[in-house]
């Protein structure tokens, strides 16, 4: 499954844009309005791209674009938890919220009072099957298999119309299923397939490894968010203006890096192995990691991930240049920050020392997530040659804040041409860069299975109601 060529076609940030149509002169009524309150009231729910957390890099892609449009337009988000898109749409449509996002479709039914602003993706339907049955390349061939499709307003339609019963083809409408429900039971072999979002299975799918995406049904639909309208099509103009200017500014590119990007070199042999580990060697140091990340200031998770990239959480793990332990310390690392790096616990609290050392090193300006991403790099291949690839950025006009420019330049350091001109000489930035985007996929993935093993009532409970989720901001 190559991910991250099905991302890019996916994610076609405001494409077809056209700068003549960009907003111009004094700000319509509704956007002066907001300005005026200092406040954008959101809806949306909890799905893979629509969330709110506090630690860095865990905000879903939709949270993160909408932060970034309320900080363009200089208020504070507010965020209203809804338990469907009918909810959703009811919110905006009576005037509660001033829009909704939630990688939500235009469909053709925008009216007076509510409609879609620009289009900033793309999604489609998928036909999610498990590896160990054959490939289905038509649609023939899924006849006879058992389907599972959500109960959400066009999908049902979309299935009858490219799966008719008629002709043979099985199966039915979960209404009380979500997405990573029906993933589960695929997973499992309790159905043989199922319909879903392309956007939302690819965000889970590092979860459920032996799941692969086949077919696609209808046409690919454009994402937008639903604003209310005020008969001057207010809201959609700021945000055609916002999205090109986040596509100019090179802050679009940041945004798709740091919720997909990370996933390009993930494969399904590694996926496994981490969920079998997870089940088998993680439960007994969850509280060492639990209190290295309450005493340092760190993502208890982020500090797991950086373990099982370094030892895949064996305590005896060691590497020939004689780095040892749960976090592949070396010995004067370990004395330095006074732990036995022999020692679970010491060499975890060890480690976390060492990560925040090196973010407390970086200028105070780099924000998150550049910051872990930095930090992260120098932990793998030291603060020295971390720097010297920051002020090749720079030499070259490229943001030497930015993770997503500074990694380009780490590769080159093992060009000796080149690090010939840098203080600390040549060095093996490309396993930096290859570091730091396999523990950004291991944190997404533990993120995801302990946030499925802490979920029990409370998320019921709050997507029975509309709630206010409070701004990571």
């Amino acid at each position: 499954m190559c991910a991250l060529n099905q991302r890019q076609r996916l994610l076609l940030f405001a494409a077809v844009i056209v700068c003549g149509l960009t907003a111009c002169g004094e700000r319509p009524q509704l956007t002066s309005a907001i300005k005026q309150s200092n406040e954008l009231r959101i809806a949306t729910y909890t799905h893979a791209n629509s969330r709110d957390a506090s630690a860095p890099g865990t905000a879903g892609f939709e949270f993160d674009l909408i932060h970034h449009y309320a900080r363009w337009l200089g208020v504070t988000p507010r965020f209203y938890l809804a338990g469907s898109e009918r909810e959703l749409r009811q919110l905006v449509d009576s005037r509660k919220v001033h829009m909704a996002a939630a990688l939500l479709r235009v469909d053709s039914r925008p009216n007076e009072i509510s409609g879609y602003g620009p289009t900033y993706a793309v999604s489609r339907y998928i036909v999610v099957h498990h590896r160990g049955q054959p490939w289905p390349r038509t649609k023939k061939e899924l006849i006879g298999w058992r389907g599972v499709t959500l109960g959400e307003k066009e999908l049902p339609n979309v299935v009858r119309s490219g799966l008719p019963k008629a002709k043979g083809y099985e199966w039915y409408i979960d209404r009380s299923a979500n997405i990573e429900t029906l993933m589960q039971r695929v997973n499992q072999g309790a159905i043989d397939y199922a319909v879903l979002p392309s956007f939302e299975f690819e965000e889970l799918w590092r979860k459920y490894p032996e799941l692969r995406e086949g077919l696609s049904l209808g046409s690919p639909r454009a994402i937008a968010w639903y604003n209310q309208e005020d008969g001057s099509r207010s809201l959609f103009e700021s945000q055609l203006e916002f999205f090109n200017e986040l596509r100019e500014s090179g802050a679009a590119a940041k945004i798709r890096d740091r919720h997909f990007a990370h996933v390009a070199d993930f494969d399904y042999v590694e996926s496994r192995a981490l969920l079998r580990h997870y089940r088998s060697r993680f439960p007994q140091y969850r509280t060492a990691f639990i209190t290295s990340g309450t005493q340092t200031g760190l993502d208890w998770r982020l500090l797991a991930a950086l373990s099982y990239q370094e030892s895949h959480w064996r305590n005896n793990a060691r590497s020939p240049t004689g780095v040892r332990g749960l976090m592949m310390l070396t010995e004067r690392t370990a004395k330095q920050l006074k732990v036995d790096r022999l020692k679970p616990k010491e060499s975890i609290l060890g480690g976390a020392r060492y990560l925040r050392a090196m973010k407390d090193r970086l200028p105070e300006r780099i924000q998150d997530p550049d910051r872990t991403w930095l930090a992260l790099a120098a932990y793998n291949i030291g603060m020295g040659h971390l720097e010297d690839a920051r002020v090749l950025t720079d030499a070259a006009g490229g943001d030497p804040d930015s993770w997503l420019n500074v990694r380009q330049y780490l590769t080159k350091l093992g060009n000796r041409r080149i690090a010939a001109q840098t203080k600390f000489g040549p060095a093996r930035g490309y396993q930096a860069v290859h570091f730091v985007a396999r523990v950004r996929e291991y944190y997404e993935v533990l993120k995801r299975l302990e946030d499925q093993r802490d979920a029990g009532t409370s998320l019921r409970q709050a997507r029975s109601r509309i709630e206010l989720v409070s701004p990571a901001l």
